[in-house]
Order: structure tokens, then sequence, then C-alpha cells
């Protein structure tokens, strides 16, 4: 199958931003005609539903927006049912041996106003075992009750990592969790390390340079490491940045894409045909990406931005939060300027993009494309 081409076709327009309130994906399930199971409530008493897919005798649980500010697994959820309730014939040649559980958004909460945390405060991917939250509560009950077999865990990561041995961006990030400190194999874990290894090769299509490994120390609170140590098989997909896409656009395509490879290979019994040592070949992440990188004309004091996305009286706003400054040789910038008058910006600083046209008479844009360069080029 061409996944690039169903995605293109199935891809829901409306979910173009980051930020997508619970309503919305209640507005947008209930036009699928979808119902789902409620396996439980937030702490605001936000319903967590599980929608359904397939009735073959292998389990797959999938789950997204455990962070609630991590919304790219959640529009590639929407844009897979969009494809499986309009176009049937591909999705029994797709999963007919596959059932698949879909919790879109187990944080709605955190969702709601773009937090990582719930209601509470909770990280809810630090609540796995004897978990607290209602929301963790309800998935452990849920994975004990249907006992899946395989698990995929999305997540976003930060636009600060890049492929390493060079600038590209990791736009994805694919990862089968340790189940101790030894990082030990096991079975299960050498199964989801050739599943990787067959979503690899799908993304070498259209991302070849833009995929890493996640780092696999373990963490024994998490529930991703966690499940491969009970013996369920699980994928972790990490979406990442990309130039010139700050509503990651380019994940989307990538997890959508990765995403229904894994689950046709685990349709069609082709694992076994995977070798797990492709995936100990994906290259490891790097952090030496900003989101705005200014540096003065020789280059030998620059100063480091990063992205900071927060609700502000119901309005997601975008700053830009100084972490780092210095020479600065090995960073490179999504936005890169360049001041041609000193500037003296404290460690901490708080920038938005009208602050930094304020000083616009002290730098030159470099511009999208100058930095896109810059990115892949070095």
């Amino acid at each position: 199958m061409d996944f690039r081409a169903i995605h293109q076709e199935y891809k829901l327009p409306t979910f173009n931003r980051r930020y997508i309130p619970p309503e919305q994906i209640e507005e947008q399930i209930a036009s699928f005609g979808l119902k789902g199971l409620e396996i439980g409530q937030s702490v605001e008493e936000r319903p967590i539903r599980v929608f359904r897919f397939g009735a073959g005798p292998t389990k797959v649980i999938l789950w997204s927006q455990m962070h609630g500010n991590e919304s790219t697994g959640t529009r590639v959820f929407l844009d897979i049912f969009n494809f499986f309730i309009n176009d049937r014939e591909r999705q029994k040649e797709l999963i007919s041996n596959l059932s698949l559980y879909f919790i879109p958004m187990l944080n709605p909460d955190g969702a709601e106003v773009y937090s990582r945390a719930n209601a509470k405060g909770v990280d809810l991917n630090r609540d796995f075992v004897n978990p607290k939250s209602p929301e963790m509560k309800a998935f452990v009950d849920y994975v004990n009750k249907i006992k899946p077999d395989w698990a995929f865990n999305m997540h976003d990561q930060r636009n600060i990592f890049n492929v390493s041995g060079d600038y590209h961006p990791a736009t994805i990030s694919l990862l089968a969790p340790s189940v101790d400190e030894e990082r030990s194999m096991t079975p299960e874990r050498e199964d989801a390390m050739k599943l990787c290894g067959a979503m690899y090769d799908e993304l070498q299509k259209d991302f070849s340079n833009n995929i890493s490994r996640f780092t696999d120390e373990f963490y024994p609170l998490a529930s991703g490491d966690n499940m491969q140590k009970q013996g369920v098989r699980t994928v972790t997909v990490e979406s990442g940045g990309y130039p010139n896409d700050p509503m990651r656009e380019a994940g989307r395509l990538s997890t959508f894409a990765s995403l229904l490879r894994a689950l046709q290979v685990l349709d069609s019994g082709e694992l076994e045909e995977w070798d797990a040592g492709i995936y100990q070949k994906i290259p490891l992440p790097e952090k030496n990406l900003c989101d705005v990188l200014i540096w003065n004309e020789e280059m030998t004091y620059c100063y480091a931005f990063v992205e900071d996305r927060y609700m502000d009286n119901g309005q997601l706003k975008v700053e830009f939060e100084l972490i780092e400054q210095g020479e600065l040789k090995d960073i490179r910038g999504y936005r890169e300027f360049k001041a041609i008058e000193p500037i003296d910006f404290k460690n901490g600083v708080h920038l938005n993009m009208d602050d930094i046209s304020d000083v616009s008479d002290l730098l030159i844009d470099r511009g999208v494309n100058a930095a896109e360069k810059t990115i892949k080029s070095n």
C-alpha cells in the first residue's frame, strides 16, 4: 500500500493545529458515527474512550496524549479512523487478523489546557505502577482486562533533537522500551525491535534523514517500559520537528505511514522476516537544535531559544525561552538571525516573535529557507 497517498486522501484538514480541545475530538468522532467504550473518566470527569476496529485474534492497544500537550498521535488516530471508515476494503486488507483498541486522548484535562500533566499535576507516564490518577487506573484496568499482544505508545518530542552525526531534525523516533536498567533482551522486546526495523524501512521513502532511535534507558514507573516488562510487545513513537513545519505535519505523515506499515506487518505475519539488528543501526538522537538562534556576525557569541507553548485565557501562546548562550558552535536553529549590533539577553528571558520584530533593526533574518539549508547541509 502507498501509505503516503492514503494519508493525502484521508487526512482531516480541520486538525491542522497542535492544540486540540477535547470537545473537538468528541465532535469529530461523533461525526464518524463512532460511540466507543467509556473505560473511565479524568479528574475533571471528562470521558476516556476506547474505539475498536477489527475482530482478529491479535490484540493491539494504541494510546495517545497521555501528555496533554503532545497531540500528533491523536491527529494520526483521527486520520486512521477516517481511512478505516471510508475505505472498508483496504481496512479489511490491512487488519483482517487484528483487533485494534485506540485511545485517542488519555489525558483530556491536560489536553484542554495544553499541559503535560493531568488536572492534579500528575505525569501519567510516571503513574503506571500502582496508579493513583483516575486516568491511569482506568487505563491499567483496561489493559489487564483485554490482555493485548502489542502496544503503541504515542508521544511528541521537542524540536531540540537532531539525528546524530548531522543536523537533520529527528522528525520521528522509534523505541523498543527496555525492561530493566541493564536493557536486557527479552523475546517481546526483540519482537518490538523487529517491528521498529520494518517501520524504519517504510520511513526511508520520505524521511530517510529524519529518523532516530530514541534513547532506551529504563524508566521504572513508565507505561511502555512496564508493559514491555509484563510481556506486551511495545513500541513507543515520538513525533518531532521538521523545518518550516511548526504544526508538525511532517511528523503527522511519518507517524501515519509507519504506524500503518507496522499494522500491516503484524496482520500479515511477516514479522519473523525482519531482523532486530536493523533497529540497532537506527541512529541515536542528539540535542543540537533550537527554535531560534541569534548570533553575531562572527558567530563567536550566540543565543539559543526554545519554543514554549502555553495556554493564556483560553488562547495558545508561543514564546521562546533563552536556554543557552556562548560560542554554541555545534548548535543550529530552525530560524536563525544575525545581529549587526551587540545584544545582551539574560538567561531565562522569554521572547515572542513580536519581540524579535521589535529588534529587527538589529537583526538580519536569514529566513526559513536559509535555516532549512543550514540544518540540512552542515
